[in-house]
């Protein structure tokens, strides 16, 4: 359908199916297994514990104390027009809409077809509790999937009724894992005998697995194969019973190799776990400086079975295997899982929390859980390990991951971990912190640090690896936000820089490309109206473009000729509203020459959400070989 601007025509919504043929799949009675029940299944008045999934307090299949039926809420949810909202009379034709997918983020796979047209199907999950399956190309749904914890949810966006504040649904961005076990570009779920020994195994069939959190919506993660994108089959439901002290489940799955000294299952040959933060504990949402009692951890767990393998959480948490002293904060932002020695197992972890501090982990592959990973404190920035925490304007929080990049200055190499502060939950009313970005040096880079060698302040005697705590007034930490040339000397730890405005927030991860690091910003200003746009009247959102080594501008905005004048060159404003994304880089591909087999590369394109980031990327991607040790 042809809807230009037009965001209530078209899209998705308009090329449902008709509700009698829709398939929406519910994980009724069990939590695993192929998704064989579908929502009609509640209709069934003989079965009061089904029906009471969707309406509590239901005695049959009709309306109780003025409550609508099991039966409407069903056709509802299928799509029919059960209320008759366009007025005509017809209450069982189609009602084609679905929810909002406001804060998650969908992800797409290719299963198969030609590079110039691949077979794709989009994944996403929407605010009214599904999980949508599209077929990319046509905009069709495939299938959807209404996990039994969001059934109660379809009686309240069937009243209709309004509400004092956003209640959400599957809120959550949906990580893939596509496992094309010979790499010929297509799903097969049968596999192919790679090995040649006559046998198809495990390791030789190919898998396309879904994770996904509920962010706002809840306290659970699931896990789905969707291998045969017509068949999917649910792994696993993981909720605050099998994952104790998580919250709200933000944290969006990292997928990893972990060489756990365990029992491995055989559906998962490839030792591959999922790596999260504890979650978002609503006490965050006030402004001021609060200890959590759920999200103050992190998980590994099996990436097939869901079975839980690992976490950190604080020394109240007697079941965790790293008890931290520290751990007082919840951790809704994703862990940063990098592979330091190139072997495919996962080796460091680096993580951020509400107080304000940076956490790196040291995984010890080959170990059992109980000695798996080391970790402590490696830069404390805001309030949570003060003595006094009402100091409003240190009262930084970390919503989102470390960035993490390799770094050479000179002949000294580190980790960089880059990280702005910003309150998410309160975008405009928290004005009185002073957020600020950091750009941070580890210097251990191939070591591992114990437990208690995070200390602060490192002896001239140490015997092991030692890691000094950063701190926000660490005098190794140099201040750069007037200076446009700054130098970080000889055994400094990085250097912070103070946000614009008053209120302004870093609420995106930020990205190192080219020795740079992009970052965008949101400060809670009024704008004066542009009918042009479509956007908010209070929000200025800005892109910091700086250089990574040392926070100085690297790109005048108003005269690209000329170098960078003041301060104000390290950043640009955005036309968009609301709250920008990240910087992404995108590389296209070269168009097709039939007098050139071999056309040259095309630089990469930098853009916020559809903006332009403003700043040429000269230098083209490089082909570039590597060899893992160990393969023939």
């Amino acid at each position: 359908m042809a809807d230009g601007a037009d965001a209530e025509m078209g899209g998705a919504a308009g090329e449902l199916k008709d509700p009698a043929t829709r398939k929406i799949y519910s994980n009724l009675t069990v939590n695993s297994g192929t998704l064989t029940e579908d929502l009609s299944e509640l209709k069934d008045t003989g079965n009061l514990t089904l029906a009471n999934l969707l309406l509590l307090g239901v005695v049959s299949n009709v309306a109780v104390s003025g409550r609508p039926a099991v039966g409407d809420l069903v056709d509802w949810a299928y799509g029919h027009d059960v209320q008759d909202e366009n007025g005509n009379g017809d209450s069982t034709e189609a009602r084609k809409d679905m929810g909002d997918p406001l804060h998650s983020r969908p992800a797409t796979v290719i299963y198969g077809g030609p590079a110039d047209d691949p077979d794709l199907t989009l994944y996403a999950t929407t605010n009214d509790g599904y999980l949508q399956a599209i077929n990319a190309e046509t905009g069709e749904e495939l299938w959807s999937f209404v996990p039994r914890v969001m059934l109660d949810r379809v009686e309240k966006l069937y009243e209709n009724d309004d509400a004092a504040s956003r209640v959400y649904g599957l809120d959550g961005a949906v990580r893939v894992v596509r496992l094309d076990r010979d790499g010929d570009g297509t799903i097969e779920p049968a596999g192919s005998d790679i090995n040649g020994d006559g046998t198809v195994t495990e390791s030789e069939k190919d898998k396309v697995f879904l994770y996904f959190g509920m962010r706002r919506g809840g306290s659970s993660y699931f896990g789905l194969d969707v291998t045969v994108r017509t068949a999917p089959k649910l792994l696993f439901v993981l909720g605050p019973s099998e994952l104790p002290g998580i919250g709200q489940t933000w944290s969006t799955p990292a997928v990893a190799r972990v060489n756990v000294n365990r029992t491995w299952p055989s559906s998962n040959p490839d030792k591959m776990v999922l790596v999260f933060g504890g979650g978002y504990d609503v006490a965050q949402d006030t402004v001021g400086y609060v200890a959590d009692n759920v999200g103050n951890r992190v998980f590994i767990v099996d990436a097939v079975t869901g079975s839980l393998i690992w976490r950190a959480g604080p020394t109240s948490d007697t079941g965790a295997q790293l008890a931290l002293d520290k751990m007082t904060n919840s951790i809704p932002g994703d862990v940063r899982v990098i592979d330091l020695s190139g072997d495919g197992f996962a080796d460091r972890m680096y993580a951020a929390d509400m107080g304000g501090r940076v956490w790196r982990f040291d995984i010890r592959n080959g170990q059992a859980a109980a000695n798996l990973v080391l970790g402590g404190v490696f830069a404390s920035l805001g309030n949570g390990d003060l003595a006094v925490k009402t100091d409003a304007t240190k009262n930084r929080r970390f919503f989102y991951a470390p960035d993490v990049s390799l770094m050479k200055v000179g002949t000294t190499n580190f980790i960089n971990v880059g990280i702005g502060s910003g309150h998410r939950e309160k975008p405009i009313t928290d004005v009185t912190v002073v957020n600020r970005f950091y750009s941070l040096r580890d210097f251990n880079v191939f070591s591992q640090v114990a437990n208690g060698q995070y200390k602060d302040t490192c002896g001239t005697t140490e015997t092991s690896p030692c890691h000094q705590i950063i701190t926000d007034g660490d005098t190794r930490l140099v201040d750069v936000s007037t200076d446009i040339n700054p130098t970080i000397p000889a055994g400094g730890v990085g250097w912070r820089m103070n946000l614009q405005d008053a209120g302004e927030k870093v609420l995106a991860e930020s990205r190192t490309f080219q020795n740079r690091i992009y970052f965008t910003t949101y400060s809670p200003e009024e704008r004066e109206y542009n009918p042009e746009y479509c956007v908010a009247t209070v929000g200025l959102n800005r892109l910091y473009i700086v250089d990574a080594a040392t926070g100085k501008p690297v790109v005048n905005f108003s005269d690209p000729t000329s170098p960078p004048a003041d301060a104000s060159d390290r950043f640009k404003e955005l036309a968009q509203g609301s709250i920008a994304p990240e910087a992404i880089f995108v590389f296209p591909t070269p168009d097709a020459d039939p007098d050139n087999p071999n056309p040259p590369a095309v630089p990469p394109i930098c853009l916020v959400g559809l903006e332009s980031c403003g700043s040429g990327l000269n230098n083209p991607p490089v082909r570039t070989y590597w060899e893992q040790r160990g393969s023939n």
